[in-house]
């Protein structure tokens, strides 16, 4: 547009000289008349020019336009690398977007491997020896679980022994060895089972070491154990370890009671005798018979809170769970 202007302008100024050249005695009038308009004044009041003729005026147009080309054509070059820079983000974006979405993956698979493991951990807390499975292939044991197992490995090591006094049935989970009646020495102290109906060869007294039943005393019995009653029992076999808890009938944790009863002794080593199903179907033992007695909590010179006297003594025997 700027070079139409112009060139239109030199145009206008071509025509004045060839009117000028041809117009014989009246051509310095035209001359005249061009060299006149060269020199026409210019109000830059409105426009803010600093021109005050129409020459001065066109070139500082002129001046304008090409500054003003210089500038478009730098926009047009900071454009093309704002484009540049733009399409580079969009790109990084992008690839920040899949790196998202990857991360994303990975921790939904975490996510689902911490759920499998605490879904496992739970399982193995709940499960119990028999849940365990066993591979009896090395070891040829007949247990396909892992309790199963450790009671085959007790029972074939002979499992653990031991005497329920006042019954004869052998506590669940356990098998009974032989039952029978309790015997001590007449001139000593000291009990055990005698088996039932199996007696040996007759004899006559003297020369001899005499034995004698095992009765209850006539006072003072714990509670659930009947007065001047034999004493029956049972030999007892546990897969399970066993063994005896003084002056409580709660198992500690990780055990369970086999049975409960209190202590009774004849002067010697005491036994537990059970309180939940004593058997007084044996009867009395008779006027030649061996005495048990309760026993109590030790003397007052011990802690009489915890340990009170004139108290019968609790005890249980128990298993390992």
């Amino acid at each position: 547009m700027r070079k139409q202007i112009i060139g239109s302008f030199i145009g206008f100024v071509l025509a004045i000289s060839f009117l000028a050249a041809c117009g014989g005695g009246g051509g310095g009038s035209i001359a005249s008349t061009v060299q006149q308009a060269l020199q026409v004044l210019f109000d830059n009041t409105a426009s803010g020019m600093t021109a005050s003729n129409v020459q001065e005026a066109i070139d500082e147009l002129d001046g304008r336009l090409d500054t003003t080309e210089t500038d478009v054509g730098d926009l047009g070059t900071r454009m093309g690398a704002a484009e540049t820079d733009i399409t580079a983000l969009s790109g990084r974006a992008t690839a920040l977007e899949t790196r998202a979405t990857d991360i994303e993956t990975d921790v939904t698979a975490i996510e689902t491997d911490v759920t499998d493991l605490d879904d496992r951990v739970t399982t193995l807390e709940n499960n119990t020896a028999a849940d365990l499975s066993y591979d009896n292939t090395a070891s040829g044991l007949t247990a396909t679980d892992v309790e199963a197992a450790i009671d085959e490995l007790a029972e074939a090591s002979g499992g653990y022994v031991f005497t329920r006094w006042g019954s004869q049935s052998a506590p669940t989970g356990t098998t009974l060895v032989y039952a029978g009646i309790a015997v001590g020495p007449a001139d000593g102290e000291g009990i055990f089972l005698m088996k039932d109906s199996d007696a040996g060869g007759t004899t006559t007294e003297g020369g001899f070491l005499k034995f004698i039943g095992t009765e209850t005393s006539s006072s003072r019995m714990p509670p659930g154990i009947t007065a001047n009653r034999r004493i029956v029992g049972c030999v007892c076999v546990s897969t399970k370890p066993v063994t005896t808890i003084y002056g409580s009938h709660t198992a500690p944790t990780g055990w369970s009671v086999l049975y409960k009863g209190y202590l009774m002794a004849d002067g010697g080593q005491p036994i537990v005798v059970d309180t939940d199903s004593f058997d007084a179907s044996a009867g009395a033992a008779g006027t030649e018979s061996f005495r048990t007695y309760t026993t109590q909590r030790l003397e007052a010179t011990h802690d009489t809170t915890k340990y009170p006297r004139n108290t019968h003594i609790k005890a249980a025997v128990i298993q390992k769970n």
